[in-house]
């Protein structure tokens, strides 16, 4: 760095979080797998990424503030974006989804707070919030979803609708429909928090593209669904109770 960092307040902004942490992650350091965990970490990411554009929903010119970024540091890795709740959810969706199908679990939360985010710098009371969610209430292998989080995106729903109805021939209910659906893959858990359904994401897929006779991806979500639940059934034996309550977690939630 070669001119000094002056950060000021107004540099701080309002942004959709989701931060995950990497279960396990010393012990698989201490059984020689760093390379391997940081490849199938890079992987999961670069093979789901997707920047959302809200000119598919009848949205205006997007904006850097429309953005997903993306950090990864140790065993944590963290998504945000401004405004684009959604690029937030999809990515935690599929990166939870790609990760456990490597068989790597992780812990998260998504989250509504400041952020400073640069090159070189991450700060905030977003990412203090982001890491007691994940720490405290997500407890198993799960992306637990703060009110805030939900309160906001249905905010930007409603604005962006209400602008659709102003100009003509709009699809603005059309548009609402589609992104209320997306919420849908946030569920209530058996302890009354609310968590990122990722594989009610995966199974919605499948259950549309199952009618579709010649769809090449019919099998393969049915052969991804078929991995996830026997990764979860042989490490759901392990001898070690810790590991061994994550997995039977995962075990239920994939029945």
């Amino acid at each position: 760095m070669d001119e000094e960092m002056i950060i000021t307040d107004s540099d701080f902004r309002p942004h959709f979080i989701a931060y995950f942490d990497i279960l396990g992650y010393k012990q698989h350091m201490e059984k020689g797998r760093s390379v391997e965990i940081a490849n199938k970490i890079a992987s999961s990411i670069e093979g789901v990424w997707e920047n959302f554009d809200m000119r598919k929903y009848g949205g205006d010119v997007k904006i850097p503030e429309d953005e997903a970024k993306l950090k990864v540091f140790s065993d944590n890795f963290i998504i945000c974006s401004e405004r684009d709740w959604h690029a937030v959810l999809q990515n935690a969706i599929r990166v939870q989804m790609h990760l456990a199908l490597n068989d790597v679990l992780v812990r998260g939360s998504l989250c509504y707070g400041n952020l400073f985010f640069s090159n070189e710098f991450l700060s905030g009371e977003g990412i203090v919030l982001a890491h007691e969610i994940e720490s405290q209430t997500a407890i198993y292998p799960r992306v637990v979803v703060d009110k805030l989080f939900m309160d906001e995106a249905q905010n930007q729903i409603d604005a962006h609708v209400e602008r659709l109805r102003k100009k003509p021939h709009n699809q603005a209910d059309f548009v609402k429909e589609m992104l209320d659906r997306e919420l849908e893959y946030i569920t209530i858990d058996f302890d009354g928090c609310m968590f990122v359904d990722y594989l009610k994401y995966e199974i919605s897929s499948y259950e549309i593209q199952r009618h579709l006779p010649n769809d090449p991806n019919r099998e393969t979500i049915k052969e991804i669904l078929t991995l996830h639940r026997d990764n979860i059934a042989r490490s759901a034996n392990s001898s070690n109770r810790k590991i061994s309550q994550k997995y039977q977690w995962c075990r239920n939630y994939h029945k």
